[in-house]
């Protein structure tokens, strides 16, 4: 073998080599970035998923638990009005007597009276149900006011001692059997003063489970009735599955004994592993999922009916899952939110396919490239193997010239032997480092242009997560504004309930809320409940004083309940004065405040 193939072998082997290894180095990076890209942007969105489900179903839980209360107090409040009426003698005997009574096939009488069908047996002693007739008489006005505020309310119930039911909305009681509301009094045989959550049943009346909360009524440590909600759930969790984090995301309801009470169906196979076509009815029963014959997942729920509060991950059908659930304060129930984690981190995956499709494309240009340089290469070995002495120095000086970026270098060719052929040979290459070098240029400003898309893409990205932080603040302000109830009690008397620290922000949003309602309802009396505040100092009695101010320049007067004599001897010591609030004891004494004082109206009304 001559020493031109030889030197001609070594050059072009070598490059082949070197473009091989090149070409190893650039998948092995591209390979290991990626999965690394990969695994960080899917821990990092699994991580912040795991906390916005966190953020989520507490939010959840609280607002549940604020729709409960309000349910609660709605019970309370028209015991307190029972109680008051009582107390004060509020409705003439008169009055119920006129009432029109007709009778029934099953030995009843009934009337409906302002919208409230009333019925008791015709065989009740007349003096014990004129009673109960005179003493729920002033629930006429206070319940339809309260159906219609409270759209989870299905139906209230008054059942008096002497059997006497009066209830909101009416129905036809001809074909309706009673005994299950007269049966509320049976609750309460042994003196129990608490009120109490029925399980729950199928109303022939409409579609859909319904629950009961039952209050009783005592005057004086006298037994005077109950007053029964029937609440429907299904609007409780329609509330709370608004704003679901993904669109595979399902809110449920979890009981204390694990039964499912309300679950949309894609929750309902998750959970019980059941097609959709053998899935149970919650419209006809509740359904136990004690075993699901998911080891892991009877797990979860087994430490969600412990009322605890966690984000659990777990495998279903094979499919990694969030299972996010919190207890709801004051019931036995637990609100759970399932999330399959794959939606969580799908913006990683995305992100992976672009990284691997941009690399690609970089290592497919960088090994055409370098398959170029090795042809060049061998053409130029060729050549320079066929040459020698001075036409070899003009070489190697022109090709460092060119080495420096001077791609305009040429060499005269002196003959038309090989040393001629190798200058001829450079030149040619020299003009074809040329074209590279614009054909360079060109791609880069591709990549350029590629790397601009990529940024607008990620302005994009970002854009959504802001109007996701400003729907997250929406939220917030909804939340603030359920924190602060208006309940009407009478036409034209309000009730605002404040519980918890009561900042300057949240001072604010009280005082606008409160106005507000007393424009709307046209308020005459607004009573300010302050029993749940836990510290009432002078930032606190100064807003109240701005809130009786205001409410006075509306037309509205106000009454303050709940003070305490620790409060009340430091707002003494501190020099303030509540006198514009109109202190009173105890919220019975404000709601009989309140209905003395709408009590001529309502008279002069009812002898209209």
């Amino acid at each position: 073998m001559s020493l031109r193939q030889k030197l001609f072998s070594v050059m072009v082997g070598g490059a082949v080599i070197l473009a091989v290894v090149l070409s190893i180095i650039n998948i092995s990076t591209l390979i290991r970035g990626r999965n690394q890209a990969l695994s960080i942007a899917s821990a990092s969105l699994e991580a912040q998923g795991r906390t916005d489900l966190e953020l989520i179903i507490n939010r959840d839980a609280v607002l549940s638990a604020e729709r409960i209360a309000a349910i609660r107090n709605i019970g309370y409040l028209n015991t307190q009005a029972i109680i008051a009426a009582i107390d004060a003698d509020l409705v003439d005997l008169s009055y119920v007597e006129s009432y029109a009574f007709s009778p029934l096939l099953n030995g009843d009488l009934t009337a409906t009276q302002q919208g409230t069908s009333i019925v008791f047996p015709a065989s009740a002693d007349r003096s014990a149900v004129l009673a109960d007739l005179q003493q729920s008489a002033v629930l006429e006005p206070i319940l339809p006011t309260q159906h219609r505020t409270e759209r989870d309310i299905y139906r209230l119930t008054y059942v008096g001692p002497s059997n006497v039911v009066r209830m909101y909305p009416p129905r036809d009681l001809t074909t309706t059997n009673l005994d299950r509301e007269r049966g509320f009094l049976d609750l309460y045989a042994n003196n129990e003063r608490t009120p109490i959550w029925l399980p729950a049943y199928k109303s022939p009346h409409r579609s859909g489970l319904t629950w009961t909360l039952v209050s009783p009524i005592y005057y004086r440590q006298s037994f005077r009735g109950v007053i029964a909600i029937d609440i429907v759930l299904t609007q409780v969790t329609f509330d709370i599955a608004e704003n679901l984090p993904t669109t595979g995301s399902s809110i449920f309801l979890l009981d204390h004994k694990q039964n499912l009470i309300t679950a949309p169906p894609e929750a309902l196979r998750l959970l019980t592993g059941l097609p959709t076509d053998q899935q149970p009815s919650l419209q006809e029963a509740i359904y136990s999922i004690t075993q699901t014959g998911n080891q892991e997942l009877d797990a979860v729920l087994s430490r969600m009916t412990n009322a605890e509060r966690r984000v659990e991950r777990l495998t279903i059908a094979d499919q990694p899952y969030f299972l996010a659930y919190a207890p709801i304060e004051d019931t036995d129930w637990r609100v759970g939110l399932i999330t399959p984690i794959e939606e969580l981190t799908a913006a990683a995956s995305r992100n992976s396919a672009v990284i691997v499709s941009t690399s690609q494309q970089a290592l497919l240009i960088s090994s055409l490239i370098t398959l170029g340089f090795v042809v060049l290469l061998a053409i130029a070995s060729h050549r320079i193997s066929r040459r020698i002495a001075q036409p070899l120095i003009n070489l190697a000086q022109a090709a460092q010239a060119i080495g420096q970026g001077n791609y305009d270098q040429q060499v005269t060719v002196t003959s038309r032997d090989e040393v001629g052929e190798v200058s001829t040979a450079f030149n040619t290459m020299s003009h074809s480092l040329r074209q590279a070098s614009a054909e360079l240029a060109a791609h880069n400003q591709s990549l350029e242009a590629t790397v601009q898309a990529r940024t607008s893409e990620l302005q994009t990205v970002v854009a959504e997560l802001e109007q996701s932080f400003q729907q997250q603040a929406a939220m917030n302000e909804l939340v603030r504004g359920l924190s602060t109830p208006v309940i009407p009690v009478l036409r034209g008397v309000l009730l605002m309930p404040l519980i918890g620290a009561l900042d300057a922000s949240r001072a604010q949003q009280t005082l606008q809320t409160l106005l507000e309602r007393v424009e709307t309802e046209s308020a005459r009396i607004v009573i300010i409940d302050v029993t749940g505040l836990p510290v009432v100092d002078t930032a606190v009695a100064q807003t109240l004083l701005k809130a009786a101010q205001a409410s006075r320049l509306l037309g509205a007067k106000t009454i303050l309940v709940g003070l305490r004599p620790e409060v009340a001897q430091t707002m003494v010591t501190l020099g303030v004065h509540l006198d514009e609030l109109h202190p009173v004891a105890d919220l019975q004494t404000a709601v009989t405040q309140a209905i003395n004082s709408t009590q001529s109206r309502l008279s002069t009304g009812l002898k209209r």
